[in-house]
């Protein structure tokens, strides 16, 4: 079993890791075409670290 890992920890080369967070926050963004996004803030373990999900994606998927 891979170790967990905290938000602090993902960059542009995280491959896979595992991350347990708390959704503070979560809710639907319309988009253009119709289309609908889930937006969530969360915080891991840590707590020092407040991220959306949206910015998490963006590191993962550059």
């Amino acid at each position: 079993m891979e170790p967990d890992h905290y938000l602090s920890d993902l960059n542009v080369n995280s491959m896979r890791c595992l991350v347990h967070v708390k959704i503070l926050s979560i809710w639907k963004e319309p988009l253009v075409h119709g289309r609908v996004e889930t937006r969530m803030v969360l915080a891991d373990e840590k707590v020092k670290h407040y991220m959306t999900m949206d910015c998490v994606l963006s590191l993962l998927y550059r």
